[in-house]
């Protein structure tokens, strides 16, 4: 059986949209026919579920039409009839709640009417308020269409002298959204091919903007914005920048200044954008370590990490939740900083908001890593032992906590017994790429070595092992 469009939205509106719907349909000017007013009633009574087993359409069909039998068209009318006063409902209920977008529409009409002196209190109104909020996905295109509708305005009026003061503007919003929208198409775009392997076509936009960007002409336009005091410009260049970045990934120069300029003006973004945008800086630097290990990268992440949590952006909403396999890798920065107090911090304010699914299993898997860096190395096993492999990567990250633990506390024989286990898994495993195939067996030689070295001491073997650790 086909559930019927209205029955599949009735179940994704709650409580309260469900009451306004009903206020919607009994107003006149929304709505004329008492019939589906009537008809909602029966089918309220199925809410939230809706359940079209459950819903005795024949019974509701008398019951509108008592001298009439049950007709599946009229039923079939009635419930396509209701489904379009929804999508009137949903639209209009989307419109109301978008002031700019009621002020900029209302302005096109006080223009298109000559209501001249309304015209310019609601444009100053409007104007005051655009530069007061803070950035969202559609901001430039609003302000576009505010430079646009008085440009009109001056047209239509015959004060065409004024029209250059307002094309300038208008041209600049525009430009500043297309740029802002081409950078993010133009990242999705470069990612997707390094990321998944798929190399689709260009179409003209992408291969337009790769080749200004190519050619230095969008620099050129990003300098000439700062150096013009552009309103705004700052944002521009961070987009710019943080595309760069995942372009260039070896040029610091690209990564500081994207760093540098969202660090500053965070605050010109709305919340939403915040996440976004200190998440794509965030997200660079597995890109940056591919061409560079240093330290100073980790070092950058880890100030990334520690800004989004004073700013409390490194989630996308207070409801959502940590992801075990983010949250993993923010503890494993702090472990490459040597960072140990950081991490029990860390780890105790923040383990709540993970996943509660993912969340005991985590907390038991990095406690071993603290308990080992406070030396308590049997304690740290017994956290391991609880640890269930409910993602793939603790597999890898038990054994090397295994390994770590059986070295200090002098466990030759479970060791040597794990290198091989290890060994054995690292080479069957089809989900590891070659390049962590390759890195971690070669840990696992050098960890064999020192093993053997702990047993029988040799300053020559010890100085060589440790440049080939520096090396690796």
């Amino acid at each position: 059986m086909v559930t019927s469009k209205i029955i599949l939205l009735l179940r994704k509106l709650n409580k309260k949209e469900l009451t306004s719907f009903r206020e919607f349909l009994c107003s006149p000017y929304f709505n004329n026919k008492s019939k589906l007013v009537q008809f909602y009633d029966k089918l309220i009574k199925h809410a939230p579920e809706f359940d079209e087993k459950k819903i005795k359409k024949a019974e509701i069909y008398e019951s509108l039409y008592p001298e009439s039998t049950y007709n599946v068209q009229v039923y079939k009318n009635l419930s396509s009839e209701l489904y379009l006063k929804a999508r009137e409902f949903l639209a209009i209920e989307s419109y109301r709640a978008n002031d700019l977008n009621l002020s900029v529409d209302l302005l096109e009409k006080l223009e298109s009417s000559r209501a001249d002196e309304l015209f310019k209190i609601e444009l100053k109104n409007l104007r005051t308020e655009l530069n007061k909020i803070k950035y969202n996905d559609i901001h430039f295109i609003y302000k576009f269409r505010l430079a646009l509708i008085e440009r009109n305005f001056l047209y239509h009026r015959s004060r065409r002298a004024k029209l250059n003061s307002s094309g300038n503007e208008e041209s600049n919003e525009l430009l500043k959204y297309y740029f802002i929208h081409a950078f993010r198409q133009r990242f999705d775009f470069e990612s997707l091919g390094m990321n998944f392997n798929l190399h689709e076509s260009e179409n003209p936009a992408m291969a337009h903007i790769r080749k200004q960007l190519d050619m230095g002409l969008v620099q050129q336009a990003i300098e000439h914005m700062q150096e013009t005091k552009s309103k705004d410009h700052e944002i521009i260049a961070i987009f710019y920048y943080i595309l760069m970045s995942f372009r260039v990934p070896e040029n610091d120069g690209y990564f500081k200044k994207a760093k540098e300029l969202v660090f500053k003006n965070i605050n010109k973004f709305d919340k939403s954008f915040q996440f976004e945008v200190s998440d794509a800086l965030y997200g660079l630097f597995s890109f940056r370590m591919m061409h560079n290990s240093a330290i100073e990268n980790y070092q950058d992440t880890f100030d990334i990490i520690n800004f989004r949590l004073k700013k409390k952006i490194y989630k996308e909403s207070g409801e959502s939740f940590f992801d075990a396999i983010s949250f993993r890798a923010i503890f494993l920065t702090g472990i490459r900083l040597k960072e140990y107090e950081w991490l029990k911090k860390f780890l105790k304010k923040y383990i709540k908001e993970v996943t509660p699914g993912n969340r005991e299993n985590l907390f038991n898997l990095l406690t071993s890593y603290n308990k080992f860096f406070e030396k308590k190395f049997e304690e740290s096993l017994d956290y391991l032992n609880k640890v269930k492999y409910d993602i793939n990567l603790y597999k890898m990250d038990v054994r090397k906590i295994q390994l770590l633990n059986y070295y200090e506390l002098n466990l030759v024989e479970p060791a040597i017994s794990l290198i091989a286990s290890f060994r054995e898994f690292l080479n069957s495993n089809k989900e590891l790429t070659e390049d962590e195939r390759v890195k971690n067996l070669k840990m696992l030689n050098l960890y064999a070595k020192l093993l053997k070295l702990r047993e029988d001491k040799n300053e020559f073997e010890l100085l060589a092992l440790k440049a080939d650790v520096v090396n690796t």
